[in-house]
């Protein structure tokens, strides 16, 4: 539906500092996150259409004033959706990202205070992940190869439709749930033989389950000087996006998440020099790579490294993302984490012997509570935190 991805945006802005929720506030947020969510900041104020839906696809009550979805939250079918959805949200968040936020808190403590822009390339639309290790981002850009898609009127929907629209939903976050990934063919082939057909409804419930309000969305494109552009009807662009504008519950400063849909790799760029104009000015930010099939280990992948190592303050990774030998290590300084192990069977030739080196001769390495990436059956979990301490070499 076109009209899904109009800008409706009233915003009052109150011109005082941002110190971050009170611990009013917070419990308000621990309060919410369970069921309904509530409008806590009186200061800001926007069309709820977009957060309601949001709310309604996570299986989330939107505030009992509004009732676009009442006759939807009355259904059978949403309510078993939400019975379901809340165990499996209250499960992962007991088992992993109770862990994440712990290490997170410490180890990533000076990356998040300073606020920059996060770039995850190979993220597909996993803004839970990057939302959970980086939540203090002012802008998020996630790229995959899934399609951007787009959310139907959902009221519109007999009961049947519904139970299959959302059990699709559920079904793509499988991976997610209990592997902490998705993996790319088994979502291109739910995007385009279930309900769905892009990944902005799975955008819409991490969002949700992640204590933020979706202020607006808007379909975009990356044009050929490489600026964000609004998404033209009948466009050929070969990078395609959506960005969504979202607002913290208890704060009342609007963020931006970016997700572009564009291949990457070296041979494909060629054919879209429009992205990378853009990647090569998306200034600073804080890059994270994880369960990125070790394709930034290969040549055919280095204008894709190669801006991340440019443009990157700190990188967090595991072993799938830049192999350790493309570190200039009088440029960056590394801190390893958790235990290196081979790659799982589907990416058996990429061990990295002087990665394994490494681990061996540092007697600084931390462990790591969580599973996290390919190796999430295990405990062979690894990652790299790299801090630039002088700029790149030219």
């Amino acid at each position: 539906m076109k009209n899904l991805f109009i800008i409706l945006l009233a915003i009052s802005f109150c011109g005082c500092g941002q110190s971050g929720p009170n611990e009013k506030e917070k419990k308000v947020l621990k309060d919410t996150l369970k069921d309904t969510v509530k409008v806590v900041v009186k200061k800001f104020t926007f069309d709820h259409k977009y957060d309601d839906l949001a709310l309604i696809l996570a299986g989330m009550k939107p505030d009992s004033s509004r009732k676009e979805y009442a006759d939807i939250q009355k259904k059978q079918v949403w309510t078993e959706y939400k019975t379901t959805f809340d165990s499996s949200w209250a499960n992962l968040d007991r088992s992993r990202l109770v862990q994440m936020r712990q290490w997170a808190s410490t180890e990533l403590a000076e990356p998040n205070k300073l606020k920059q822009n996060i770039f995850y390339p190979f993220g597909g639309p996993d803004f839970l992940n990057v939302y959970t290790l980086f939540p203090n981002g002012k802008q998020y850009t996630l790229m995959g190869l899934e399609p951007v898609g787009d959310v139907p009127d959902i009221k519109t929907f007999k009961d049947a439709e519904l139970k299959n629209y959302l059990a699709s939903i559920y079904n793509s976050l499988d991976d997610l749930f209990h592997k902490s990934y998705f993996i790319t063919r088994k979502m291109g082939k739910s995007m385009h033989s279930n309900e769905i057909n892009g990944v902005t409804p799975l955008l819409y419930v991490f969002l949700a389950r992640t204590g933020n309000q979706v202020v607006s969305t808007n379909v975009v494109e990356v044009n050929s000087e490489g600026n964000v552009v609004d998404y033209q009807a009948g466009s050929k662009t070969l990078a395609k996006g959506v960005k969504i504008e979202f607002l913290p519950l208890g704060q009342d400063s609007v963020r931006t998440m970016y997700y572009f849909s564009a291949d990457v790799e070296d041979s494909k760029l060629k054919d879209n020099p429009g992205f990378v104009k853009y990647l090569d000015n998306i200034g600073t930010v804080t890059s994270y790579v994880k369960s990125a099939s070790y394709l930034m280990h290969y040549l055919t992948f280095s204008t894709i490294r190669n801006a991340a190592l440019k443009h990157s303050a700190y990188l967090l990774q595991d072993d799938s993302g830049i192999a350790y030998r493309f570190f200039d290590k009088g440029v960056w300084d590394i801190r390893l984490y958790g235990v290196y192990t081979q790659p799982v069977s589907d990416f058996k030739g990429q061990f990295e012997k002087d990665l394994s080196e490494a681990y061996s001769k540092n007697q600084n390495v931390k462990p790591i509570s969580f599973t996290l990436g390919y190796h999430w059956g295990s405990r062979g979990i690894n990652l790299l935190f790299a801090k630039k301490v002088q700029a790149e070499k030219k």
